[in-house]
């Protein structure tokens, strides 16, 4: 069985018992490896922590990170404050996440999520022929404005042409689709 251990609490046994690691791990039976590791990360076995406990004489208890446990209260409490956030943090966001999702023929192009600063552009590229530049803002009523400009590469002189500028304008979570000729664009801030 693993357990967290406190990682602090162990290094300030060793120390104020004056052993180094290489001794302690001597006197626990333990690999070297073993007491580095439970310094730094606190993972530890049980039995690896019964060694431990016995040579600082205190309980498995004292060496272990503390549980915190939860009262009646405080879960109802977190969820009004996440249920508080979820309708605050759309209306004041600096940056808004949008979900794009390209298809051409039910076949997925591309499936991501794109963090985009207010007024400012991100781009996508899809493969060596296709560039798509977000810029999302807030509109009033907060309702969430998203201009798509698409560029294609031209097969003659290989440069990236502006070939289509859509905009949308959707509520936060909610699914917006711009059609074109050669693929169908689903965008969910």
């Amino acid at each position: 069985m693993d357990m967290k251990l406190n990682q602090n609490k162990i290094k300030q046994l060793r120390l104020k018992n004056a052993l180094s690691q290489s001794e302690l791990a001597q006197i626990t039976n333990l690999s070297l490896r073993t007491i580095q590791r439970i310094e730094k990360t606190g993972q530890s076995s049980l039995e690896s922590a019964k060694s431990l406990a016995a040579v600082f004489e205190t309980s498995i208890q004292q060496i272990s990170v503390k549980k915190t446990k939860l009262n009646l209260w405080t879960a109802p409490a977190i969820a009004v404050v996440m249920f508080g956030l979820v309708f605050l943090i759309p209306a004041t966001a600096e940056d808004i996440m949008l979900n794009v999702s390209m298809k051409n023929n039910n076949q997925i192009l591309a499936d991501v999520q794109l963090l985009n600063k207010l007024n400012k552009a991100s781009e996508l590229h899809v493969g060596n022929d296709l560039k798509l530049v977000f810029k999302a803002s807030l509109t009033g009523e907060n309702l969430i404005k998203v201009g798509v400009k698409i560029f294609q590469r031209n097969e003659i002189n290989q440069q990236m042409l502006l070939v289509s500028e859509p905009e949308i304008i959707t509520k936060h979570q909610q699914t917006a689709i711009i059609k074109t000729n050669d693929f169908d664009l689903e965008l969910k801030p």
